[in-house]
């Protein structure tokens, strides 16, 4: 069966992260969110990961260690999904 990957770019997003939509859009069958946690400098990266344990599949998380721009982050997540 073949996957859809939704990449999604954050950064400083801890206030604003909806879990129940994406949890919602996680009910699709064969649909994956990639979380893409762009260098954020608040708590963003710790709300996804802790988003992201809570599932037993569906999700996952690639953290930039520095910020590099939207562009630039939705290229790493392409990357990284490909890998798999």
């Amino acid at each position: 069966m073949d996957k859809t990957v939704i990449s999604i770019p954050c950064y400083n997003e801890a206030g604003r992260l909806r879990e129940d939509e994406f949890n919602l859009l996680l009910q699709q069958p064969g649909l994956e969110i990639l979380f893409i946690n762009d260098g954020s400098k608040d708590e963003t990266g710790q709300q996804l990961k802790n988003f992201i344990d809570g599932k037993s599949h569906g999700a996952s998380l690639l953290n930039l260690r520095v910020n590099s721009g939207k562009a630039e982050a939705v290229r790493q997540g392409m990357l990284h999904s490909m890998k798999d």
